[in-house]
């Protein structure tokens, strides 16, 4: 259900991208005014609400752009987390936790990635070498 009825005005400070210069005179912070509304819905628990975007989450305290690019100097770099949460003027927990959220998305990593592994069913390796799977019969011998 659409709201139309403002309950009040919230303040929301955010970290942007550095702009021109370098150093603390290049750090970003927005302050973001934004309605808060009431849910006209009678049966709704919440009965205030403030509108969120892409950029903007709720309580966010850096936006969406901030976070990719941080987390883009970390992993594309290889720069430290100190270095840089110096850089962007944030917090080195702020980047940690970018870092953390990031690590907590990766796809499920599969144990076989060899292109070279053991066929399953022949026992042997499909390029040609000499890498066989132990089939019944043909364990390893422990003496």
């Amino acid at each position: 259900m659409v709201s139309t009825r403002r309950h009040a005005w919230t303040r929301q400070r955010v970290k942007d991208l550095p702009a021109g210069g370098t150093g603390l005179e290049a750090i970003v912070e927005v302050i973001v005014r934004k309605p808060r509304w009431v849910c006209a819905e009678q049966a709704c628990d919440r009965r205030t609400f403030v509108q969120v975007t892409d950029q903007l989450p709720f309580r966010a305290r850096c936006v969406t752009r901030l976070r990719a690019a941080v987390l883009d100097a970390v992993v594309a770099s290889g720069r430290a987390v100190d270095e840089v949460a110096a850089a962007f003027g944030v917090a080195w927990w702020t980047v940690q936790a970018v870092l953390n959220a990031a690590v907590m998305t990766l796809p499920e990593v599969t144990t076989s990635t060899c292109a070279c592994s053991v066929s399953m069913s022949t026992g042997s390796a499909p390029c040609g070498s000499s890498a066989t799977r132990p089939g019944p019969g043909r364990g390893s011998s422990r003496g």
